[in-house]
């Protein structure tokens, strides 16, 4: 090999170097971006479970008031019978 085919390959290894540290870089800002969607992914799963526990707690309520309707009139037919046949 001569000089000058030294000189071209050293300096293709040179742009090929340059290029694959550019292509880390690159990846290494998009890990970075990755990271943050998955810490922003986990404060969200976290708000989502809070909101679901929530919108159960609502669900819920009407269910509650419900039973306790029921038991309103339930006592109060069985005060009513008991009242009848005490008399």
């Amino acid at each position: 090999m001569n000089e000058q085919e030294i000189y071209e390959r050293m300096t293709s290894a040179e742009q090929s170097v340059k290029s694959a540290h550019h292509r880390i870089g690159e990846i290494a800002e998009e890990s970075k971006s990755i990271a943050e969607v998955l810490v922003e992914m986990k404060y969200m799963r976290r708000d989502l479970n809070e909101l679901i526990a929530r919108v159960s707690q609502i669900e819920r309520r009407p269910a509650r008031r419900y039973d306790v309707i029921i038991t309103a009139v339930i006592t109060a037919v069985i005060t009513a019978a008991v009242s009848f046949f005490i008399k």
